[in-house]
């Protein structure tokens, strides 16, 4: 089991009894995982910061430091709460599987147990995990590792399919205007409109993915992208309001006005989409040789 290329994945597995140590360490590491094994909480805890392991197994009854309290320490510490955790303990009673939900465990494996369930655990565990690092908290869609992995699943079944990339013209200038709490509405909007225009004029298996800022990407069937492209231009956008922070809605009105008053000295905020096909034949990368533009900008700048 690898992550990228042929860097295996590392599990960490802590538990206090030698010989399960070394059962698991031996089926894990026939799967293809690397293994590091540790008897004791305080010395599993050092070792998750100097090695940081993609995956921690952690036995319950440990003496010192508990598997329930190794996993509280990493659950509240930033520099490792994003590593999954999952305990395994000997004994069935809820009150086990409802402290280690409490300590902050992603999942609970009762002891003994069959290890072709333990490597299913860890699979889903480490993709649950994934797909959380790779949400973006603004919108909810897909970032930047799906939307890489989308193209290559495509490629790699060599389907026809093209590629919109989106975002917004002056977004920076935008937000240094108005403040970030509005740039995040306006990002907001876009999503909503990109993901109207999808639903309105696309596939049912159509991807889209936010790859962090105001940069969106549709990928879909070549013959859907200029209507998809189309309905996007064509969305009827709301105002953008500015509430929030003190002050927010004075500076806002202030801009406004400018805006309004001296359109060619202040940025106004429109969207750009640009259409890009991979044919899936021969790899060809086409692109329109002048991009469409949204062009009421008015309508998403002046909003307040």
């Amino acid at each position: 089991m690898t992550k990228t290329g042929d860097t295996p994945i590392k599990v960490l597995v802590v538990d206090d009894e030698k010989n399960i140590l070394d059962i698991i360490k031996f089926n894990l590491e026939v799967e293809g995982y690397e293994v590091i094994t540790s008897r004791d909480g305080e010395e599993a805890l050092r070792l998750v910061r100097e090695l940081r392991p993609d995956l921690i197994l952690c036995d319950i009854m440990m003496p010192d430091l508990d598997g329930l309290e190794v996993c509280r320490r990493l659950k509240a510490d930033s520099r490792t709460n994003q590593i999954p955790v999952v305990m395994l303990s000997a004994r069935t009673q809820a009150q086990d599987k409802v402290a280690s939900i409490e300590a902050g465990a992603d999942d609970f494996i009762t002891k003994p147990f069959d290890f072709s369930d333990l490597v299913a655990r860890i699979t889903i565990n480490l993709i649950r995990t994934r797909q959380k690092r790779d949400v973006s908290p603004l919108t909810g869609l897909p970032g930047s590792i799906s939307i890489d992995a989308e193209t290559k699943r495509r490629i790699s079944r060599n389907l026809l399919f093209a590629t919109l990339y989106i975002d917004m013209d002056n977004f920076k200038p935008f937000n240094d205007i108005y403040g970030f709490p509005t740039g995040d509405k306006a990002i907001r909007m876009l999503a909503s409109i990109v993901d109207d225009a999808v639903k309105k004029a696309g596939n049912l298996d159509d991807f889209i993915g936010h790859g962090g800022g105001d940069d969106f990407v549709v990928i879909t069937s070549p013959e859907k992208a200029s209507a998809i492209a189309e309905s996007v231009f064509s969305a009827e956008t709301a105002p953008v309001p500015a509430h929030g922070l003190p002050g927010e809605e004075m500076r806002a009105e202030v801009a406004y006005q400018i805006v309004h008053a001296q359109l060619d000295l202040l940025p106004q905020l429109g969207v750009l989409v640009q259409l890009r096909s991979l044919i899936g034949d021969d790899g060809a990368l086409v692109l329109p040789s002048q991009p469409q533009r949204f062009v009421r900008h008015a309508e998403i700048a002046a909003g307040m």
